[in-house]
């Protein structure tokens, strides 16, 4: 583990029952996970591509704002260093997929008819794949649970 573990050293595996947890759950490496949610909306200090690519998500779930606010969250330099991180472009001869099926999603997107897809719901199974739901709600609106929808994932 060594340098991964030298920003979190709450996760050494000598010292932590946490990291003793974790590597019964997940394996060897303790910031690998399935579903990744994005520190402070994305602001372009709360994300590097070095963690990104340890922890390796599924699903990466960012808060945001249509527009990005007044403090124009999700920062640029965020979004590109999580889709690096998601998928290797070194040259521009590979085209980048879109955000969705690098399994990136925003509180704040729509879909194709410009509904709000909103809240985002994430069901954790102990084995396979999570699944997302999106509830199609607006900020400041109740979330109807039963309003839910199927979301499909990155590899359908």
């Amino acid at each position: 583990m060594g340098a991964r573990t030298t920003d979190f050293p709450e996760l050494h595996t000598e010292r932590s029952a946490a990291a003793k947890a974790l590597r019964v759950a997940l394996g060897t490496d303790p910031l690998k996970a399935h579903v990744f949610k994005v520190p402070h909306h994305m602001s372009k200090h709360g994300l590097n591509l070095e963690l990104v690519e340890q922890i390796s998500p599924d699903l990466s779930l960012v808060s945001s704002v249509a527009g990005g606010g007044k403090y124009n969250f999700p920062h640029t330099v965020s979004q590109d260093a999580l889709r690096e991180a998601l998928q290797a472009t070194s040259s521009g001869k590979v085209k980048r997929k879109p955000d969705h099926e690098l399994g990136i999603h925003y509180t704040s997107a729509h879909d194709d008819t410009g509904k709000p897809l909103g809240t985002i719901g994430v069901v954790m199974r102990p084995k396979g794949k999570p699944t997302v739901w999106r509830f199609g709600d607006r900020p400041g609106e109740a979330v109807d649970l039963t309003a839910g929808r199927l979301w499909p994932s990155k590899s359908e």
